[in-house]
């Protein structure tokens, strides 16, 4: 699963406020408050990742930034072991086009979908099925704007619904991400261990 957020690398912003100044994404000149760009950003990534996957046994993971001065990792890259058997591959990336691509390969066949996040973009979803010469295809328009897990976190917490995503799933989202953390800094495949009770 590739996600870029499109912002631009450090000093390299694309992103400019009202004095023309570049802004620096939060997430890279602030990792005290956000846990940097693998808590921040490839939490996303990581939570789509668990719905289809399932448990993350073990990650292996490698940060780069692009210059030493720079506070946090602006490119996450991880290997994901699942308890299933299943293996995935993690890419986040501040800079590149704003952009998500996710890819399932199974003995049966792959499925990919692909979405640039702009307004009027279209989400393409190909599916080949192994043995069969020809592919589907299928394209649905994109629109930011129509909702989705955030809205529908705000409107439960404004009208007293549970929470589309419970709190354990949420901790155990980001235990992944700070295993990619501290993978990347030891340079060094870390376990996740599960919480009990959890699938």
């Amino acid at each position: 699963l590739s996600t870029y957020r499109g912002y631009g690398f450090h000093g390299l912003e694309r992103v400019r406020d009202a004095q023309g100044r570049r802004l620096h994404h939060p997430a890279v000149i602030r990792p005290e408050m956000s846990g940097g760009w693998s808590v921040h950003h490839a939490c996303h990534a990581v939570y789509w990742m668990t719905c289809i996957g399932g448990a993350v046994k073990e990650v292996d993971a490698r940060h780069q930034r692009s210059s030493p001065k720079v506070p946090s990792e602006e490119l996450a890259c991880a290997m994901l072991s699942f308890a299933s058997g299943a293996t995935g591959l993690l890419v986040d990336c501040v800079g590149s086009m704003r952009s998500s691509w996710h890819n399932i390969t199974g003995s049966r066949g792959t499925v990919e979908m692909a979405s640039r996040k702009r307004k009027g973009a279209k989400i393409e979803v190909k599916v080949h099925l192994e043995g069969e010469d020809k592919e589907f295809h299928k394209s649905f328009p994109h629109d930011p704007n129509k909702g989705g897990l955030p809205e529908e976190f705000i409107a439960a917490i404004r009208h007293g619904r549970p929470s589309p995503v419970t709190f354990r799933e949420g901790y155990e989202n980001l235990r992944v991400c700070l295993a990619i953390c501290e993978s990347a800094r030891s340079g060094r495949p870390v376990a996740v261990s599960r919480l009990p009770g959890m699938p």
